[in-house]
């Protein structure tokens, strides 16, 4: 038996025909749709726009907004619709400039300034990096969802019309679905899923290699391609492009859909464990992007994406996929007479690849891109950690920085010699703000092969060495790490293992670090020029001595810029900038179109 209350302004509603309550990962977004019996016209009399709306399913308060939507039918029923009280802050523009506040000090002020008494703010979680803009007619809604893009976080209101904003965390329900799967359609939105490629390369295609995403295939079954590479001429080479192939094609790009028997408890952003297909297929963890509950007939339909803990960047496109973006935005001519602000963001991404094979005890050297190897390799490498996603430490972002802006003193580059891979057996979970490895192992630090880094496609750079016998007898390992300096030195990025690893004597392991540079408004050139200062290819830096920002539109204006700043002392940003005056710089009541840094 199933259960619906509906409470409209502290009112109890039933003869309810239809329900329907859809919440969403995408901005923490909720609606409801309902049908109520009204042949008296009463129910339309008694129920106004704007007032407060709670639903519970079994008791499971699942919606909390506002009537925003009433239509009475033909048939004597009364359509009821309505949104979060989330939807509110898309009705006010605002008029500020902030210069120093925070992200959560820009909410909190938000919220105060213009729904004074509406929302309380105890869950906003705090935020150190200053974030400055002038805001001009922009809606409240649209600037805090910036905020939250910037900061990673999620931001919507609970039941309480507290607003929330902090980090996004998937929590594992404990819920084990199988009897109650109604109907799913993985296989209908995961076709274009490859988790195994076979790499055919060398001038004559020749020469293969197999790659396999084993965790993708125990989710999906096993999605084959072949994949030619004249242009690849090694092994290494081969194998490193099918890596990153299947990192990008392993995994849905959309979610997949699954219909269950009715279950008001599950939300979005938990985790549900399903078994699909056959009673001997696999139990897999899959977290809820969307939620629809409905009756009649009573179910609940779920968006799921597979949970694999090492790629959360996966579930981030997932989210960003599903965002629900307002078509009610500002001219793209925008007059002179407005100050503009300009941010592209450069989203930068760290693999971390750790292979093993077996070395006999051969009395004769092998040398390997420049390092003597005491024994002679024999066999071909096996994979122990498959370009998993490692952490940017917040030095590693401060370094790319100082870098890319030649602001204040510039650290040493990741360029060979500075340039080292570290090997750790700790276990915490890697950090933003680590700057060391929990327990780096003894002769676990060394440069980076001769050559690194190198680069393979726009935008990216590889690091790798080798450590044998000589360097690392037998180890136990789990993190791992790539730095500036021998000993000590800044840490770039890090990533820990979900489990231990081991070396054993007569074995020697590979390590692979790759960085991915790309943003939605940078060139190939720009960010191959970003590339390329961190890897001390180019010293042809973008400072204030040669950096010029160029604007058009009615006319054409460029400059040298009169700053390179770092707006904030944790450098997490740089900013150039020119001033362009009337008259005579460009024409009063001219328009911009595009703005552009050379």
């Amino acid at each position: 038996m199933v259960s619906v209350s509906l409470l409209i302004n502290s009112i109890a509603y039933s003869d309810i025909m239809k329900i329907k309550v859809t919440r969403s990962i995408a901005n923490r977004s909720k609606k409801f749709e309902c049908n109520l019996h009204d042949a008296d016209r009463s129910k339309r009399d008694a129920i106004t726009l704007d007032q407060d709306t709670q639903i519970s399913i079994n008791g499971t308060n699942v919606f909390r907004g506002r009537v925003e939507n009433r239509n009475p039918t033909k048939n004597k029923f009364l359509n009821l619709k309505g949104k979060d009280y989330s939807s509110r802050w898309g009705e006010r523009l605002i008029t500020k400039t902030y210069t120093t506040e925070t992200a959560s000090d820009q909410i909190i002020d938000l919220i105060d300034t213009y729904f004074p008494g509406e929302f309380t703010t105890t869950q906003v979680r705090s935020t150190t990096t200053q974030r400055p803009a002038v805001l001009r007619g922009l809606r409240v809604s649209d600037r805090m969802l910036q905020l939250a893009d910037l900061e990673n976080f999620v931001l919507f209101v609970d039941e309480t019309k507290d607003v929330i904003f902090r980090e996004e965390t998937f929590v594992d329900s404990g819920k084990h679905l199988e009897s109650e799967i109604l109907d799913h359609d993985f296989e209908e939105k995961s076709d274009e899923i490859v988790n195994s490629v076979l790499v055919v390369y060398g001038t004559n295609l020749d020469t293969a290699v197999r790659r396999k995403d084993e965790a993708s295939i125990a989710i999906y079954k096993e999605k084959e391609r072949g994949v030619e590479k004249k242009d690849i001429s090694t092994e290494d080479e081969a194998i490193e492009y099918g890596d990153f192939y299947l990192l990008k094609k392993s995994m849905p790009s959309k979610p997949t859909k699954v219909v269950l028997k009715l279950d008001a408890t599950i939300k979005e952003g938990e985790i549900i464990w399903l078994t699909i297909e056959s009673p001997d297929f696999t139990e897999v963890p899959f977290v809820v992007l969307e939620v629809i509950h409905e009756l009649p007939p009573p179910k609940t339909t779920v968006k799921v994406g597979a949970y694999i803990q090492d790629a959360p960047e996966i579930l981030a496109e997932m989210i960003k996929e599903m965002r629900v973006i307002s078509t009610d935005r500002a001219s793209t001519s925008l007059s002179i007479a407005t100050a503009v602000d300009v941010i592209e963001e450069v989203i930068t991404e760290v693999y971390c690849t750790v292979e093993r094979r077996t070395i006999t005890g051969a009395l004769v050297g092998e040398f390997t891109v420049g390092t003597k190897r005491a024994g002679q390799a024999s066999g071909g490498w096996t994979t122990l950690v498959n370009a998993l996603l490692g952490v940017l430490t917040n030095m590693g972002i401060e370094l790319l920085i100082r870098i890319w802006g030649q602001i204040a003193t510039v650290l040493d580059d990741f360029s060979n010699p500075n340039a080292h891979l570290a090997i750790g057996s700790g276990s915490a979970v890697a950090k933003i703000t680590d700057t060391s490895l929990g327990s780096e192992l003894s002769g676990g630090r060394q440069q980076a092969a001769a050559g690194s880094p190198r680069f393979t496609v726009d935008g990216d750079l590889v690091w790798d060495t080798i450590l044998g016998d000589a360097e690392l007898p037998m180890a136990t390992m789990r993190e791992f790490a790539i730095l500036n300096n021998s000993a000590a030195g800044e840490m770039l990025s890090k990533y820990v293992h979900s489990a231990n690893l081991s070396k054993a004597s007569d074995e020697e392991v590979r390590i692979t670090w790759r960085i991915y540079f790309r943003g939605s408004n940078l060139t190939i050139a720009g960010v191959n020029l970003l590339r390329d200062f961190i890897a001390g290819f180019s010293t042809d830096f973008i400072d204030s001595s040669n950096a010029a920002i160029e604007i058009t539109g009615s006319s054409t204006y460029r400059e040298l810029v009169n700053s390179l700043v770092s707006p904030t002392t944790l450098f997490d940003m740089i900013a150039w900038k020119i001033r362009v005056v009337n008259p005579g710089e460009y024409a009063t009541g001219g328009t911009i179109t595009a703005v552009k840094l050379y």
